[in-house]
């Protein structure tokens, strides 16, 4: 037992040394260096295999697995919309809102550009973040249409028209886009956009008029199809995900990575749910009408366009059925923004957990919910882990003292415990037996000192969570020379400061007896603060800031250990008996 005591301080430090490491192996796998900004599109094209012909973009009409579509495991295109890129840019409808730039095809009323004014690109480049794009080499746009039941009807795009070719929100609460068209079976359609002020959903509403002189059935299909991203690889321990999601009422959130949709398609109908594409801070997803009605959902890859495939994945709605000279009305919201908690609750059920929170997420939760009280007060993301970490060591100050009690106890032993070294230097088992009994005699617990550091690993972990993943960490500022949070200190200040934090802290703990053990520990500090250096802002902070604190409660318990005060309460229960 004196030996694992010699030993515990070392093996603690070395498992968060190893957390450490393995963060910062995955920091570098999901962030690589980024090359040179000199890069266009054009050479982007070429390195990743795509041709200067802008790349169809396929409507299908996807249904059961024995459908004739079917061909070598995924679904045939039905028919061919057009092309992406730029080949309508000139007619493109263009809305602004306080929130959000779209661009809308008339070309079957998609969605094919989406920028987030509130979110720049970077510190250094203050455009507004695009989610959207429809740019070739980068596609990814919201689609959404009315598709007849019927095989033998082919499916053709129908084209809109708008009253204007830009539309702007102003001061006004409401914004809508209607759009009209004729579809090639008789169906005249009005497709309407809905816009609300500060919000990131659109509503997308279908208004029908049968005037085919027969009866229409079928289903309105909402559909998400993005070419792959670059830096997509998947690590153990993953910061953040990239890729599809969808929704049944048994697994409120299901991730559908880029690999499982190579494998399978999804082919599944639930009641409710909703279907979105992820990537780090934001999504992009649609949610049916209603969370009652059924719906199929389903996915297929455009495998032909390796090396970066196309991915769609949507949802068909409950049948609809019009009679000649009869009218109908379905709709679907459409939401593209940032994984804001608050945002994603109202929306639709278990969408909120797009913000993925790991493991530990009811520690993540507690601690975003009490860092966001925070922030009401003090305006400020760094004064708010500040505050959060300070309230946390409030929250564990008993358990903190009583490992702070066992590791003053035990620097006032070590004048024993060498002399009984000397005493037993060739006999390990009778100093064994010997340190346990003063142990046992003095009430001291070995493993009492190791308390604070097992408590402090997961909410080290649920922190470093809501620090990558909450956006409204991303590019947010401190004090001074740091501008995001959720950046590396360029100055490597707080990197500095932790190590002279945790320095303090071994000042104030018991000394390994063993002068090379002794040394080891000098040395962890500076391995520690190396391996930081590149982590965010906000995560070096909140750990100076708990290292100072840990190191005034340790200073504080032990001057009242020194003076008695704890050792007066045990005598006073010893003398109750």
């Amino acid at each position: 037992m004196n030996k694992f005591h010699s030993f515990k301080r070392p093996i603690m430090y070395v498992l968060l040394a190893a957390l450490v490491v393995l963060l910062v192996y995955n920091w570098n796998n999901d962030f690589p260096p980024t090359q040179a900004s000199s890069t266009t599109p054009a050479k982007v094209q070429q390195q990743t295999g795509d041709s200067d012909t802008a790349i169809s973009t396929m409507r299908t009409i996807p249904d059961s697995k024995k459908d004739k579509s079917v061909q070598n495991g995924h679904r045939k295109p039905v028919q061919a919309v057009d092309k992406m890129g730029k080949t309508h840019s000139d007619d493109l409808i263009m809305v602004k809102t306080g929130t959000l730039l779209v661009a809308i095809d008339p070309h079957g009323g998609d969605v094919r550009e989406a920028a987030l004014f509130k979110y720049a690109e970077s510190l250094g480049d203050k455009k507004p973040i695009k989610i959207l794009s429809n740019e070739p080499h980068d596609q990814y746009i919201a689609q959404s249409y009315l598709a007849s039941s019927s095989k033998d009807e082919a499916h053709k795009p129908v084209v809109f028209s708008s009253a204007k070719q830009s539309y702007a929100m102003g001061d006004k609460k409401e914004l809508v886009v209607t759009l009209k068209g004729q579809a090639a079976s008789g169906l005249a359609i009005t497709k309407t956009y809905t816009f609300k002020q500060d919000s990131y959903q659109i509503h997308v509403a279908y208004a029908v008029h049968n005037d085919s002189g027969k009866p229409w059935e079928g289903h309105l299909y909402t559909q998400l199809v993005r070419k792959k991203p670059l830096n997509t690889e998947s690590s153990f321990y993953r910061r953040s995900y990239m890729g599809a999601s969808i929704s049944s009422p048994k697994r409120p959130y299901h991730k559908v990575s880029y690999k499982d949709m190579n494998k399978h398609d999804v082919d599944t109908s639930n009641v409710g749910g909703w279907v979105a594409m992820q990537q780090h801070y934001f999504v992009s997803a649609w949610v049916p009408e209603s969370s009652k009605t059924v719906n199929h959902f389903y996915s297929y890859v455009l495998s032909q366009h390796e090396p970066r495939p196309v991915y769609v994945i949507g949802f068909k709605g409950a049948p609809l059925s019009i009679g000649d000279a009869q009218s109908m009305k379905t709709e679907a919201t459409l939401y593209v923004g940032p994984e804001d908690t608050d945002r994603l609750a109202k929306l639709a059920p278990g969408i909120n957990h797009t913000i993925d929170f790991g493991l530990l997420w009811p520690i993540s939760i507690i601690i975003f919910t009490v860092m966001s009280f925070c922030h009401r007060f003090l305006g400020n993301w760094g004064w708010s882990i500040v505050a959060t970490t300070v309230i946390i060591k409030v929250v564990f100050y008993w358990f903190s003292a009583k490992s702070f009690i066992s590791m003053a106890k035990m620097r006032d032993l070590q004048p024993k415990i060498k002399a009984l070294q000397e005493q037993h230097a060739n006999d390990k088992q009778a100093l064994s037996q010997a340190t346990m009994g003063l142990y046992k005699k003095e009430g001291v617990s070995p493993l009492g000192g190791c308390l604070p550091m097992i408590i402090q690993i997961p909410v080290f972990i649920a922190l470093y969570y809501v620090i990558f993943e909450s956006v409204q960490l991303r590019q947010a500022p401190f004090i001074f020379w740091i501008h995001n949070l959720s950046a590396a200190d360029p100055y490597y200040v707080l990197p500095i400061l932790m190590v002279v934090s945790m320095m303090v802290q071994q000042l104030l703990s018991p000394t390994a007896s063993d002068p090379a053990q002794a040394k080891m520990m000098l040395v962890v500090p500076l391995v520690m603060g190396f391996l930081f250096r590149n982590f965010p802002a906000g995560l070096v902070l909140y750990w100076c800031v708990n290292n100072l604190v840990q190191a005034l409660q340790q200073w504080y318990v032990t001057q009242r250990f020194h003076a008695g005060k704890y050792r007066d309460k045990k005598k006073k229960k010893k003398t109750a008996f």
